[in-house]
């Protein structure tokens, strides 16, 4: 998502601003919400974001969804609290899978989507269930 850079106008010479239809960044820069949100855009499709609620719901498997603001450096944390696990009696597509879970993490902008924080080399987390901590598949209890 980007916003026009009120700091740079638009040139007269078009064909010189824009070499086959891609946007020059310099006429465009990042759009930055006032406040760290649940990002609409990265993330899985398999997921619903309420972006008023900030609040992901899904289905079917682990799957992702990344903030709108990331970290370089220094020292972060960050809270959530978690509304609701829902139970396979309450699983509307009858999988009949156990009780679900939840995990919460760190990752870099290369972890997939697709796959639960944790997954592979690029994130780690920690499940709801016994606090299992995740980092490339693998599961540790403390």
């Amino acid at each position: 998502m980007v916003e026009p850079d009120p700091n740079c106008p638009e040139s007269e010479n078009k064909e010189l601003d824009y070499h086959g239809g891609v946007i020059p960044s310099k006429h465009y820069r990042r759009w930055w919400p006032d406040k760290v949100q649940l990002s609409t855009i990265d993330a899985a499709h398999q997921l619903t974001i309420d972006s008023k609620k900030q609040t992901a719901l899904g289905n079917h498997g682990y799957s992702s969804v990344k903030a709108t603001h990331g970290i370089l450096q220094g020292d972060y944390y960050f809270e959530i609290k978690i509304l609701e696990l829902p139970t396979k009696d309450k699983d509307p597509n009858r999988l009949g899978q156990g009780d679900s879970a939840i995990r919460v993490g760190w990752s870099t902008e290369k972890h997939l989507l697709q796959t639960p924080v944790g997954y592979g080399p690029f994130s780690f987390s920690i499940r709801s269930r016994k606090g299992t901590i995740f980092h490339q598949s693998k599961g540790t209890h403390y």
